[in-house]
């Protein structure tokens, strides 16, 4: 149940990081890097809580 809502939190945030990508204007500091990173962190902690519940209890 938490997986999905890691990866419905990811495509949030990937959502929320094209828009800022594509509306920020300027050489400054681009405030969707940090969404950026946010979206990768919240995947890579979906795919592995998923990796440990369905992958690590494999019996034979």
């Amino acid at each position: 149940m938490y997986d999905r809502r890691l990866t419905m939190l990811g495509l949030a945030l990937l959502g929320v990081t094209l828009l800022l990508y594509y509306m920020e204007e300027g050489d400054g500091f681009r405030y969707s890097y940090v969404t950026g990173v946010a979206m990768l962190a919240v995947f890579a902690a979906s795919f592995v809580r998923f990796n440990v519940k369905h992958l690590g209890s494999g019996k034979k």
